[in-house]
């Protein structure tokens, strides 16, 4: 809930509060989102960076789904994915913003968009990833996520931007 509104939230819950402070108390959920930080930060932390699959919170079901496409249809197989030999060249994450959303039922979907860091050949342009983790009872249970790379970028700070012979301008 944005700022500690939720739906049905009646105007005299919302109220002015005393002055200085906020109109309403933080999210109840707040441990919640926290959490579901956390469980997917090991998919990103332990999994991608540090190649370690063992240490990924994943449910014995998970399905990973990448632009579109099946990458695996239960823990084991993602696991060996973080492990195989072309993601080594995955060397780091900056930039990470998150949003985390909990339904009634304590069912998280945390969206993580972040710029990967790939030294494949030498340090290439960082790929920009929104990935996005359904967290259940502190275990992903479904990871989806969709990228952008600009192979021809020739500047980068946070975020890449095209070659200015194409036209178009870099801060």
């Amino acid at each position: 809930a944005l700022l500690g509104v939720d739906e049905g939230d009646s105007i005299q819950d919302l109220g002015p509060g005393e002055s200085g402070f906020l109109a309403h108390p933080p999210p109840a959920k707040a441990a919640l989102h926290a959490q579901a930080i956390a469980v997917a930060e090991t998919y990103l932390f332990h999994g991608l960076v540090e190649h370690d699959g063992d240490a990924v919170l994943l449910a014995d079901d998970c399905h990973r789904a990448e632009q579109g496409s099946s990458t695996g249809d239960n823990a084991a197989q993602i696991r060996a994915s973080l492990e195989s030999a072309p993601l080594q060249v995955i060397s780091g994450i900056a930039n990470i913003r998150w949003f985390v959303e909990c339904d009634p039922k304590d069912v998280c979907e945390a969206l993580a968009i972040y710029d990967l860091e790939v030294n494949a050949f030498g340090p290439r342009p960082p790929v920009l990833i929104a990935e996005r983790f359904r967290v259940e009872d502190g275990l992903i249970h479904e990871i989806e996520a969709i990228f952008f790379s600009q192979p021809n970028s020739t500047r980068c700070s946070g975020a890449c931007f095209p070659d200015p012979g194409l036209g178009h301008s870099t801060p």
